[in-house]
């Protein structure tokens, strides 16, 4: 109940009280992975304690839910930023996608999604949205894949607008020769 009740406040912005009660939670059943993990998110949010969301994350690792501290780890390593700590999410976001651990497994498709939004990777993030909403992610997926295409419409845009622009003689150059190539292509068509 302590644990659920951390995510809920996590998941409502609240993390400081999600942090009590996980640390409740995990003082009362030091036993159970979830609590460890709710521990290690609700330390990384309330506090940016990245040491001490890896201490927890290494308690859940050593009572043996491996697809879960997988999980958390790349998204520790993908908050921590950088281009290494970035693949290194990857590859675990990767390895939990190969896992048959479902809840797990849509989770890691939408974190990987988001991560690869984020580096630019555009295509393969929409991937990694649509395999998310196969998996049941629902509404996230959905925002995912409507960013991802938005962000690649942003990025069209701007690839445009930093393209040379032809300047005045360019411009009549480029009309003249159309021009040109349409009367000879009226001429050829009046042989005919």
């Amino acid at each position: 109940l302590r644990r659920r009740r951390a995510e809920v406040l996590l998941a409502s912005g609240k993390p400081e009280r999600a942090l009590a009660e996980a640390e409740t939670a995990v003082a009362l059943d030091p036993a159970r992975v979830e609590h460890h993990l709710a521990l290690a998110r609700a330390r990384w949010a309330a506090t940016a304690d990245l040491e001490g969301a890896r201490k927890a994350l290494q308690a859940a690792r050593t009572l043996r839910d491996s697809d879960a501290a997988a999980l958390l780890e790349a998204d520790l390593l993908a908050a921590e930023g950088g281009d290494e700590k970035a693949e290194a999410a990857l590859a675990l976001y990767g390895r939990v996608l190969a896992s048959g651990n479902e809840p797990h497994r849509r989770e890691a498709a939408l974190s990987r999604g988001r991560l690869r939004a984020s580096l630019g990777r555009h295509d393969q993030a929409r991937a990694d949205f649509r395999k998310a909403l196969e998996l049941g992610a629902g509404a996230g997926a959905m925002e995912g894949l409507q960013a991802a295409a938005m962000a690649e419409d942003l990025a069209h845009i701007a690839r445009r607008a930093a393209a040379p622009r032809a300047t005045g003689d360019q411009m009549k150059a480029q009309l003249l020769e159309i021009i040109r190539q349409a009367r000879a292509g009226d001429e050829e068509a009046r042989r005919k």
